[in-house]
């Protein structure tokens, strides 16, 4: 393996006792009966020399995902106590691909509603052979964690900002039903009644008492065609500002402008940080 080259799906165990045994006593005693793994689930296995280490490489990221929350809800049970678990794979990183079939959503606005879940380090547009855009985009994001429970928040397979819908996919999403959220069925299995109001479920859209939220930040006091954190209300807000209006006065500071220009060129937004100078079209 290249020194530079990321492992996938793989953890590795130390013994932190005095502790030896072979790979497939370790596959059988720790793997399959203490953490409920079949060899099938299993890619690879490195014994060390000196019984104390043990490499696993899982096949699939949702199994690497459970093998750390199984060893950490049983590892005061023997012969798990007698092993710490370092995670070989980092778990936040995730490439992921974004669909929007609509010409008038804008790349930042898809942007600000991932980053209630991860942070966005690159982002691009996906273009045919022919340099037309298709309405894809790709993303490499950090997944953000619960600090309740330190598990990772997973980003929820469907998107929707004011009437567009699209979707969000990357490798160790949760199966997630896209009406409920729940795991373990679909959508068109779903039972459980459902508001088109508020989009939550327990009840109808002529029972829901809630109030509207714009699906952009999540704030009640608005919708999202007049969310200021919403990139034609930034456009707009710029544009009507006094070209003599010192910058302190105003509701967006230059400083304001300028950070949110940077950030615009990191992600390679280059038509949207032109949108945000005055007098540009």
């Amino acid at each position: 393996m290249a020194a530079n080259q990321a492992r996938q799906n793989a953890v590795r165990f130390s013994a932190v006792e005095d502790v030896k045994m072979d790979g497939l006593l370790f596959s059988h005693s720790v793997l399959q009966k203490e953490l409920g793994f079949r060899p099938d689930q299993i890619d690879y296995l490195f014994a060390f020399p000196g019984g104390k280490v043990f490499e696993v490489i899982f096949t699939t990221f949702a199994l690497f995902e459970q093998c750390l929350k199984r060893f950490k809800e049983r590892n005061d049970c023997a012969p798990l106590k007698v092993f710490s678990i370092n995670a070989l794979t980092q778990p936040q990183k995730r490439w992921m691909n974004v669909s929007m079939f609509n010409e008038y959503v804008q790349s930042a606005d898809i942007i600000t509603w991932l980053n209630q879940f991860c942070v966005v380090s690159h982002w691009e547009r996906v273009r045919d052979a022919d340099g037309v855009k298709n309405g894809y985009f790709k993303a490499l994001v950090s997944l953000k964690r619960d600090r309740a429970t330190e598990e990772l928040r997973h980003i929820p397979s469907t998107i929707r900002l004011g009437g567009a819908t699209g979707t969000v996919f990357y490798v160790g999403q949760p199966r997630r039903c896209r009406k409920c959220n729940l795991e373990g069925h679909l959508a068109k299995d779903c039972t459980a009644p459902f508001c088109t109001k508020c989009r939550n479920t327990g009840h109808e859209a002529e029972d829901c008492v809630a109030e509207k939220t714009c699906n952009l930040c999540g704030s009640t006091e608005h919708e999202f065609k007049n969310c200021p954190s919403s990139y034609a209300f930034k456009i707009k807000a710029t544009r009507l500002e006094p070209p003599f209006t010192p910058p302190e006065s105003r509701g967006r500071s230059r400083k304001d402008v300028e950070e949110e220009e940077e950030e615009l060129i990191r992600l390679g937004l280059e038509e949207e940080r032109l949108a945000l100078q005055p007098g540009l079209s």
